[in-house]
C-alpha cells in the first residue's frame, strides 16, 4: 500500500532534521584542533550551502563561530593537499573557482548567502573560472537587498563580468540605483563578452528605463562608440526597441545625426533589419527628413538596403513616401529596382518577389547604365545575395504554363455544364429574390466560360515556348483567369440559392459562408493577378492596393523570415 502525499512529506522532514542535528553533532564535539576536524570544518561550509535548504542557516551559523575562535594565524590543511590561513577560508575556492559564496548563490539559498556576505569584505567580489564573482551573479538575479549588503563592504577592485550589465539584464531599477554612486562611476566604462558599452547593451535589449536612467547620470555615454562601429542609438534601432530609441532622443537630439563605420545612420541601420516601427517613427517626424535620402559609404540609401536584404513591408513603406526619391542610384549606378533584379535568384523566394513587387507598384525606374554589382555590399559578402551568369530561359516556365492551361480548361468545364444545369426558377416560388439569384448566376457563369475560354487561348499561344510571349501572355491571362475564378464562385452561390428550399436557416448559412469564402478569395487570387508592371500610373495606383492586402496577410512583423 503506498504511502499518503502527507507520510511522504513527514519522512522527508525527518530526514532533513536528522541530517541538522548530525551536522550541528559533529561541529560541537570536533576538536579544532586535529587537522582532519579543521579540514571538516573548512569544507563544511560548502556541504551546507550546496545541500542544506534555507532552513538549516543555524548549522552554518555553528560552523561559523567555530572558525572564528580559531587563533589567527592558525593554518587549515584541505583536503586536496593544500593549507590556508583561517583568515582566509571565506574566500577558498574549489575546482571550479567557485567561493562557499558563489555556491550558496547558486542554489538560492539568500539566508546563507548574507551570513557569509559579512564575513570578508573580499569574498563578494572573488570571480570563479567563469568570471562571475558573487556580487554579479546577485545583480544578475536581481536580489536587490543582497546587492545592497555587498557594497556596504568597501571594495579594492571589482573584477570578472561587468556588474552593471548584469543588473540591466535583470531589469532590475534599484540594483542600477546602488551603483549608480560617484565613487563607482568606473563600472559605467566597463564592457560586456561583445564589448558593448553598458547604454548600448540596455538599448539592445530594449531596457527603457534603465536607459533614461544612465543617461541622467552619464549622458556623454550616448556618444561612445561599440568596436564593431555602431552607436546606443544604431543598437536600439538594430533591435528594433523604439522606447528606448527615443529616450535617447530625448536626451540627446543630435544623436540622430551619428554614423556607424559604414556612413549608415539609423533609419539605414533600422531599414537593414528590418525593423517596421522604427521606419515609421523617423518618417513621422519631419526632423529627421534629411535621413530618408541620405547614402553610406557605398552610396546605398536606406531604399536600396531594405531591397537587397529582402524586407516588403520596409519597401512598401519607404515609397509610399513622396519625399523617398525612388530612382536615386548608388556609386554603382544602380537604383533599389536594378539591385532587387541583380540580386534576385533565378527561383526567387516569395519575400524577393513581394519585394520586387513593391518597387513596380510604385514605378520605380531602372538606371540608363548597368555596372556589375560584384561589390555592392563590399566588402562583406551577404548570404542569400546571389550572383548568376545563367540566363532566364522559358523551360522555367513550361510547367506553370501547362498547371494555368489545366485550370482553365476546369474552370471552363464546369461553367459550360452548369451553364444547362440551372435554368429557370422552380415551379411555386413566390420569392422575390429567386429571380435575381437566377440573373446572378446567369451572368456570373458566363462571364466565368468566356474568361476562361480566353484564357485558355492565350496560354495555348505561350506553349510555343517563346520568352518574351510568355511573359506577355501572363499579362492577360492570369488577370483574366482571376476574373473566371471569381465570377465562377459568385455565380456557384447564385445558383444554391435558386435550387434550395424555403428555409431561411439554410439562406442565411448560405450567405454568410458564401460572403466568408469569396472576401478570402479576392484577398488570394486578386494580388497572385493583378499587372503590376502596368505602365499607366493609374493601373500601377490601384494595383497598389491589392499587393497592401497581401502585405497585411503575409508579413506580420519585423522578422518575416517564414517567407522563405
Amino acid at each position: 500500500m503506498g504511502k499518503s502525499d502527507i507520510e511522504i512529506a513527514v519522512l522527508r522532514h525527518r530526514k532533513a532534521r536528522i541530517r541538522e542535528l548530525r551536522h550541528r553533532q559533529l561541529l560541537h564535539t570536533a576538536d579544532v584542533s586535529p587537522p582532519e576536524a579543521i579540514n571538516y570544518m573548512a569544507q563544511g561550509i560548502y556541504m551546507v550551502a550546496t545541500q542544506a535548504p534555507g532552513g538549516h542557516a543555524p548549522a552554518v551559523v555553528v560552523l561559523i563561530n567555530h572558525i572564528n575562535q580559531l587563533p589567527l594565524g592558525m593554518q587549515i590543511f584541505l583536503r586536496e593537499g593544500r593549507q590556508v590561513d583561517v583568515g582566509d577560508v571565506w574566500v577558498v575556492q574549489n575546482n571550479e573557482g567557485n567561493t562557499a559564496l558563489h555556491l550558496a548563490l547558486k542554489a538560492n539559498h539568500q539566508q546563507v548567502a548574507l551570513l557569509l556576505v559579512g564575513l570578508d569584505q573580499r569574498v563578494s567580489f572573488v570571480p570563479n573560472e567563469e568570471r562571475a564573482s558573487p556580487l554579479y551573479m546577485a545583480a544578475e538575479a536581481g536580489d536587490a537587498l543582497l546587492v545592497g549588503q555587498m557594497l556596504n563592504e568597501p571594495a579594492t577592485r571589482f573584477e570578472g563580468k561587468s556588474v552593471v550589465h548584469a543588473a540591466i539584464k535583470s531589469r532590475n531599477i534599484a540594483i542600477l540605483n546602488l551603483l549608480l554612486v560617484p565613487n563607482r562611476q568606473n563600472l559605467f566604462n566597463a564592457r560586456d563578452e561583445e564589448k558593448r558599452s553598458v547604454l548600448s547593451y540596455a538599448a539592445s535589449v530594449g531596457y527603457d528605463d534603465g536607459v533614461q536612467r544612465l543617461l541622467q547620470a552619464f549622458e556623454n555615454i550616448a556618444y561612445v562608440r561599440d568596436p564593431d562601429g555602431f552607436f546606443p542609438i544604431h543598437s536600439a534601432c538594430r533591435r528594433g526597441h523604439l522606447g528606448a530609441l527615443q529616450a535617447i532622443l530625448q536626451s540627446c537630439p543630435d544623436t540622430i545625426e551619428l554614423l556607424n563605420l559604414q556612413g549608415q545612420n539609423v533609419l539605414h541601420v533600422a531599414a537593414e533589419c528590418g525593423k517596421t516601427e522604427v521606419v515609421k517613427y523617423i518618417l513621422r517626424n519631419e526632423q529627421y527628413a534629411n535621413l530618408i535620402n541620405q547614402k553610406d559609404h557605398t552610396g546605398n540609401t536606406p531604399l536600396h538596403l531594405a531591397t537587397v536584404f529582402w524586407y516588403p513591408m520596409i519597401v512598401h513603406i519607404l515609397t509610399k513616401d513622396e519625399r523617398v526619391n525612388v530612382g536615386e542610384q548608388n556609386k554603382l549606378g544602380f537604383t533599389a529596382l536594378d539591385a532587387a533584379e541583380e540580386c534576385m535568384d533565378l527561383n526567387p523566394t516569395f519575400r524577393e518577389r513581394l519585394t520586387w513587387m513593391a518597387l513596380v507598384c510604385v514605378g520605380t525606374p531602372r538606371a540608363l547604365k548597368l555596372m556589375p554589382y560584384d561589390s555592392f555590399l563590399a566588402p562583406v559578402p551577404q548570404e542569400g545575395i546571389i550572383q548568376s551568369n545563367e540566363m532566364p530561359s522559358a523551360k522555367k516556365y513550361k510547367d506553370r504554363v501547362n498547371t494555368l492551361l489545366l485550370l482553365a480548361i476546369l474552370v471552363a468545364t464546369v461553367a459550360f455544364s452548369a451553364g444547362f444545369s440551372v435554368t429557370k426558377v422552380p415551379e411555386g416560388e413566390k420569392h422575390w429574390y429567386k429571380p435575381v439569384a437566377l440573373q446572378v448566376f446567369v451572368v456570373s457563369n458566363t462571364i466565368a466560360m468566356y474568361s476562361s475560354v480566353l484564357t485558355t487561348v492565350a496560354l495555348i499561344w505561350a506553349q510555343l515556348g517563346d520568352l518574351v510571349l510568355i511573359l506577355n501572355v501572363f499579362k492577360v491571362a492570369l488577370p483574366l483567369l482571376g476574373i473566371a475564378l471569381i465570377f465562377m464562385s459568385f455565380a456557384f452561390l447564385a445558383g444554391m440559392f435558386v435550387v434550395v428550399g424555403n428555409q431561411l436557416w439554410l439562406h442565411v448559412l448560405l450567405l454568410a459562408s458564401g460572403g466568408i469564402f469569396l472576401g478570402m478569395l479576392v484577398l488570394l487570387v486578386v494580388p497572385f493577378v493583378c499587372p503590376y508592371t502596368s505602365k499607366p500610373s493609374l493601373f500601377r495606383y490601384v494595383w497598389r492596393y491589392p499587393f497592401w492586402l497581401l502585405l497585411m496577410l503575409i508579413v506580420r512583423d519585423d522578422n518575416d523570415d517564414d517567407l522563405e
